[in-house]
């Protein structure tokens, strides 16, 4: 069976200014057996960009279930599409109150990525029907 996504996928976020350098994204693996998966957060480098592996969704994958088996189940050929997730500033910094709870490494980590994030935007969600065949893929974020 073809495998749904190609090696690395490079997303290229930007805006009527151009590419978006420092934007924190979140990739959303939707699986057809149980939750989804959270891949992120990852930053956009200096040309606006994030990179994408099929090793780091995979590796997701097996993290969630591995750590938490009563809720994740399937791998990535069971998955039907890639959201993209782009969370406003206020959205991320509830998100930190919420990690901080249970995972506070974890806030710490993406208050660190707040500091100097381009995330001054609405948010954005956009999905991405498997099976993905672009090696790029480019994201307007208003």
């Amino acid at each position: 069976m073809d495998s749904p996504m190609p090696e690395q996928i490079r997303f290229l976020f930007n805006n009527s200014n151009g590419v978006i350098k420092g934007l924190i994204v979140f990739f959303i693996v939707r699986s057809k057996m149980k939750n989804n998966f959270t891949v992120g957060p990852l930053v956009t480098g200096e040309n606006g960009d994030v990179l994408l592996t099929k090793y780091l969704v995979e590796e997701v994958i097996s993290n969630s279930k591995n750590d938490f088996p009563m809720d994740y189940a399937g791998e990535l050929i069971d998955c039907d599409l890639l959201g993209v997730l782009v969370e406003s500033k206020t959205q991320l910094e509830d998100r930190v109150k919420r990690l901080n709870v249970f995972y506070p490494d974890n806030a710490f980590a993406l208050q660190e990525m707040l500091e100097n994030s381009a995330n001054n935007t609405d948010s954005l969600y956009k999905e991405i029907e498997f099976p993905i065949k672009d090696n790029e893929i480019i994201v307007d974020v208003a």
